[in-house]
């Protein structure tokens, strides 16, 4: 069976299952009242393709989707170059799926129909994303990526780039909030916090050996462990 990332970045099928499959940046829906057809016929075929056709179009074809007693919602085009790949899936919120292809481009599709609405760089090919999350505060709707070496904000109606902030500390897990901070584990066992916003160094607390998982929200507090043994429940906001 192939990595998760080595899927090429062509298409996205709909899904509502909550389960997210990475076959060629599958979504895929059960029991939708909503049926999109999976291909559109050009003006140069008279008439739609056979079901072993889609199957070898497609890396879920219409008998892979059956066979699991899902039904296909949609597919979207993703927009990428020759060669490029699927980097990662990321779902911060309800609404949306965030697509990073390994060029890092990040695009935002509509989860309930498929629709791409902007696609932007955000950094090097070489820079690992461990996070995207979404952040609306009434005012602004911002999408923020947590790379290795700086947390970019992006407008989620537009992409346009709205904030570029470095970190002092190299992630080496996703982020979690805590209100205007960004929680996540850091080389050399540190677990720092990071203001999303304006983009400064807050702290850092280290725990020693290598933190490999996203530290969990606890009420007010932010549980964290680390492969030299330490678990610890920190006060998120101090």
């Amino acid at each position: 069976m192939r990595s998760p990332n080595t899927y090429p970045c062509l298409r996205a099928i709909a899904i509502l299952t909550g389960v997210a499959i990475p076959l060629s940046l599958a979504l895929i829906a059960q029991a939708a009242e909503r049926l999109a057809p999976p291909h559109t016929v050009g003006p140069s075929q008279s008439s739609p393709p056979t079901e072993e056709e889609l199957d070898a179009m497609f890396l879920v074809g219409p008998t892979a989707i059956r066979s699991m007693g899902l039904r296909t919602v949609w597919q979207s085009t993703v927009a990428h170059k020759s060669g490029d790949t699927c980097k990662g899936v990321f779902t911060p919120d309800g609404d949306s799926v965030f697509v990073v292809d390994s060029d890092n481009g990040l695009t935002r599709i509509l989860s309930r129909d498929g629709s791409s609405i902007w696609r932007n760089s955000i950094g090097r090919a070489t820079d690992s994303i461990f996070g995207v999350n979404r952040i609306r505060n009434g005012v602004t709707d911002e999408v923020f990526i947590t790379l290795d070496n700086a947390i970019i904000g992006n407008d989620a109606g537009t992409g346009a780039l709205v904030n570029n902030n470095k970190l002092t500390q190299t992630p080496t897990t996703a982020p979690v909030r805590a209100g205007d901070y960004f929680i996540f584990g850091a080389k050399g066992g540190q677990v720092a916090w990071q203001q999303f916003g304006l983009g400064f160094f807050l702290r850092s607390n280290e725990l020693g050996g290598r933190i490999n998982c996203a530290p969990i929200l606890i009420g007010n507090g932010v549980a964290v462990a680390s492969t030299s043994g330490q678990v610890a429940l920190l006060d998120a906001s101090t």
